[in-house]
């Protein structure tokens, strides 16, 4: 009932500001109407997202791969994330970082550090917000401070379950999902939780993380995300998507990016386009799910036609088998749906 009720509320105001758009001729107002369903068709994936999360700890059906995490690429990927949201409330965001390693799950270990930050901005209305890295024996301890409400104690326990919000942040944007994901995860990673906190003034969440024995690394390699402000100005894109809509508004973006589009929708309308062109494209874009074979034959067949041209896969489909397929044939992936800074970046990326 509370995900449906949560779910319920954005999608009926995106229908209000549609009907709004439709009748308004001011281009300020339509400007803001776009704005405002874009807000609210993203409360709707953060629900989606979050509910599947829920659904596959609560089920065991995660597949975990413990891998080396570097602290400083995990906290450069914060901070990307966060700034620019911290700036708009004038929190000051501090990172206080380390070239030491981690043994964890990278994107599980990524979602409980931005259900953290996440928290710590929204519920900090002046003053700061740190993330910080602490030693302590055989691991290290992640923390992120800030100076915000803070939970009586006798509360703590009830913020981490389902749809479970504090009454002082009722009216503070959140669904109460974050911080049960976060407790599954840490749960199923073995890595312990701590949370301190005095009303008034501030709390500390931390999940304390085995080091791993590798020696401390000191290189800096590319962020993907800054790739976003790399132009796209006569990149060649082979777009491969069987759905009509979801092809076209792909191509409108990308050409409102300056990039040269072909679209198919399936393997044999891009060999057609490719061989008309006579050129490979720079970069191919592909949904999983085709209406003949998947995006990853039709990638690994022009691959073997054209030579091995970057490529990514776009999907819906979150199983580990689709994930372990892109990997093992180099090819990028990205999860629908796919906000445009993402495509952007990957685009950008795959083209250097």
């Amino acid at each position: 009932a509370a995900a449906s009720h949560d779910l319920l509320q954005p999608i009926s105001a995106a229908k209000l500001y549609l009907a709004s758009l439709r009748q308004t001729k001011d281009d300020a107002h339509r400007e803001n109407l776009v704005t405002r369903i874009e807000t609210a068709f993203e409360s709707v994936e953060s629900i989606l997202e979050a509910l599947l999360d829920i659904s596959k700890l609560d089920t065991g059906a995660v597949s975990l791969n413990r891998t080396q995490v570097r602290v400083d690429q995990l906290f450069r990927t914060l901070q990307n994330q966060f700034n620019e949201i911290a700036a708009r409330k004038n929190i000051e965001f501090h990172m206080r970082s380390s070239h030491l390693c981690l043994s964890s799950d990278a994107t599980y270990l990524l979602r409980i550090m931005q259900n953290f930050v996440s928290n710590a901005i929204r519920y900090t209305n002046h003053g700061k917000v740190l993330v910080g890295v602490r030693r302590v024996p055989g691991a290290l301890r992640l923390e992120v401070h800030d100076t915000g409400a803070g939970i009586a104690e006798d509360e703590i326990e009830t913020i981490f379950g389902e749809f479970k919000r504090l009454n002082s942040a009722q009216h503070v944007p959140g669904m109460g999902l974050g911080l049960a994901i976060v407790a599954r995860a840490c749960e199923l990673l073995g890595h312990e939780l701590t949370v301190n906190s005095v009303e008034g003034r501030g709390s500390t969440f931390a999940v304390t993380v085995p080091r791993c024995h590798a020696p401390e690394v000191i290189d800096h390699p590319r962020d993907i995300s800054m790739a976003e402000s790399s132009s796209l100005d006569g990149l060649i894109v082979l777009v491969i998507e069987n759905d009509e809509h979801v092809r076209q508004a792909i191509v409108d973006l990308l050409e409102g990016w300056d990039a040269a589009v072909l679209d198919a929708a399936d393997f044999e309308q891009a060999d057609q386009h490719i061989d008309a062109l006579s050129m490979p494209p720079d970069v191919i874009l592909s949904d999983y799910h085709l209406d003949h074979g998947t995006g990853v034959d039709a990638i690994k067949s022009l691959r073997r036609r054209y030579g091995k041209i970057p490529a990514a896969l776009m999907t819906a489909d979150r199983s580990d088998q689709i994930a372990l397929d892109a990997k093992e044939n180099g090819i990028a992936m990205m999860h629908k749906p796919v906000s445009p800074r993402a495509l952007r970046s990957m685009m950008a990326y795959l083209r250097s």
